[in-house]
């Protein structure tokens, strides 16, 4: 048994069942959903803006036209009344997180409850223990957490048996593992690797290899047996494949712009210091960049080595406090499709910079 990392996941589900146990699924009645101003409130319990778009789309309603209701009395009432009728008054799901005293209403499903109950994920963390007690020594838990907006369990596992010297220099290591999901009712396995330098820290997960399976029908021999098949799948030769056709090719106009502007849409300063396009625009100035659609800069060379572009994106990923999940997530995306099918290869728009 490997009690080191027994221990350490007892420590940390600690922490993880503390959260969960914040949140309960209550039954909604859609008629009883009231409106005042911006804010919208069941029961006395305020409904979060997360909560508020999955309410809009369970009634069709577009941000456009709720923002065009300025009398809740006159405008609201009427409209809720006619689509809670379309919708036979239904009952749906609310996920209520308590915050000190209150309760806010932080995500709606469709699915049909008929009392109260806990956001029980007792079976995920039973799944990851099983796994635990009978995994090698070799394996080491690389990250575990609840993701509040997801509803979701998320753990990622490294094997340290498996490490992979990418250019043969000793300077470059990675190592692979897998990640486990474990949802309110699907969870997802997928092999990750993991990159070892100290001034990075990438994981890049392989989307095709993700899997995903029903929470009802997963059982613990099954998941052990599923995530040992992950471990033993070697992806050495995927690894250094993947860093020697980056190394001797640059990344697209198509993928700079790309990361550009995920940075942008948080700030310019962000951009300027992963993606700054001054040379690029300069060198690009007599073809009018604006105008050229994806298909166009997807064959034009921005001059920047795609390992080099790859290292930027997972330096930014994991370096940048406070960067919001969502361009984390956009950001992990793009190097995980460069180093997996990239980068764009067949330059045929001018090439500004081959003298």
């Amino acid at each position: 048994m490997n009690t080191i990392l027994l221990e350490q996941f007892q420590n940390q589900s600690t922490d993880v069942k503390n959260q969960i146990d914040q949140f309960r699924k209550i039954p909604v009645q859609l008629s009883k959903i009231n409106k005042s101003g911006r804010v919208f409130l069941y029961e006395g319990q305020q409904v979060r803006t997360s909560a508020l778009n999955d309410l809009l789309n369970f009634f069709s309603v577009k941000n456009d036209l709720l923002r065009e209701i300025h009398d809740d009395e006159k405008q609201w009432l009427p409209l809720q009344r006619c689509l809670s009728n379309i919708k036979n008054d239904r009952i749906i799901t609310g996920i209520t997180k308590q915050e000190g005293d209150n309760k806010v209403i932080t995500k709606f499903l469709k699915e049909e409850i008929k009392e109260e109950s806990p956001l029980n994920m007792n079976h995920g963390l039973n799944l990851l223990q099983g796994y635990i007690e009978i995994a090698s020594e070799n394996v080491k838990l690389h990250n575990f957490r609840f993701n509040e907006e997801n509803l979701a369990m998320e753990s990622s596992f490294r094997d340290l048996s498996n490490q992979i010297d990418i250019f043969g220099d000793s300077k470059d290591m990675w190592d692979s593992g897998f990640s486990f999901v474990y949802g309110l009712n699907k969870t997802t396995v997928s092999p990750f690797l993991l990159r070892l330098i100290c001034s990075n820290g990438m994981m890049a997960t392989h989307q095709v290899s993700q899997r995903y399976f029903s929470n009802k029908g997963l059982r613990q021999k099954s998941f052990n047996r599923l995530i040992n098949k992950t471990l033993s799948n070697d992806l050495r030769v995927t690894a250094i494949q993947s860093c020697e056709r980056m190394k001797h090719n640059n990344a697209s106009l198509r993928e700079f712009f790309n990361a550009r502007d995920t940075c942008l849409s948080i700030s310019k300063e962000l951009a300027d210091v992963y993606f700054n396009d001054e040379q690029i625009q300069e060198a690009y100035k007599p073809y009018k960049l604006r105008y050229k659609n994806s298909r166009w800069l997807s064959s034009a060379n921005s001059n920047i080595n795609s390992y080099e572009f790859f290292n930027r994106l997972t330096h930014c990923v994991s370096h940048q406090k406070g960067l919001p999940q969502w361009a984390g997530m956009q950001l992990n995306h793009q190097a995980s499709e460069i180093f997996f099918k990239g980068p764009d290869l067949s330059f045929q728009a001018p090439n500004p910079f081959l003298n």
